[in-house]
């Protein structure tokens, strides 16, 4: 039985067939509208959330499967104390999947400890997110035909370095993922050897400006 607690727990040719199988549901969705029917995921978060909880069941739904859980634990028995070893071995006992949303460091891989089912890590606090990090990959590689040989930094209000030859601002009043289509939208557009800044902000205009280098 295989978890997805963090990201790096994959191969690289793991990580291939994921995106490959990603890619052909994205190409042609109408073909896999059935491959979960008759499966059931069980969504538990901890804490708000609108984007990764809705997409998981959206995925769920559109491959023919079915969801249930909670995304307020105090509409469950935690409310009333129950431990977290004792909720996941519970709900691995009615689904074929476990996705998990924490604030809490660690608890998707101690989930995977008592599940009887695969763990999904949908984000514990500040340690993993390997949806996310999927999610994005899937979607500089679909755009730019590759994801080998890019470097992206974190810096103030979120400034990417890209490939070395780039310095990209990005504000935080719009969504990530958003933002990182726009970006790769404009790379795109510029030629191998410019080097400069990308800047989006939202507020002014959906599109990314770009500052050529003056070295």
């Amino acid at each position: 039985m295989r978890h997805l607690i963090d990201f790096g727990d994959l191969s690289r040719q793991e990580w291939d067939e994921l995106y490959a199988r990603a890619s052909q549901i994205m190409d042609d969705p109408r073909h896999y509208i059935d491959v979960c029917r008759g499966r059931v995921m069980a969504s538990l978060f901890y804490e708000p959330s609108t984007r990764t909880n809705f997409s998981f069941q959206t995925a769920m739904l559109r491959l023919g499967g079915t969801v249930f859980g909670f995304a307020d634990p105090n509409s469950s028995s935690v409310a009333k104390g129950e431990t977290l070893k004792d909720t996941i071995k519970m709900v691995s006992g009615y689904a074929d999947v476990v996705v998990m949303r924490t604030p809490w460091e660690g608890a998707a891989k101690a989930a995977s400890l008592y599940s009887n089912v695969p763990v999904v890590n949908a984000g514990d606090g500040g340690h993993m997110h390997p949806t996310q990090t999927m999610a994005d990959l899937t979607a500089i590689t679909r755009l730019l035909g590759r994801a080998d040989g890019l470097d992206f930094s974190d810096r103030s209000d979120l400034i990417l370095g890209y490939d070395g030859r780039f310095q990209v601002v990005i504000s935080y009043d719009a969504d990530f993922d958003y933002k990182l289509l726009c970006l790769l939208e404009t790379v795109k557009q510029l030629e191998p050897n410019e080097r400069g800044t990308i800047r989006l902000n939202m507020k002014e205009a959906n599109k990314a400006h770009f500052i050529p280098s003056k070295e």
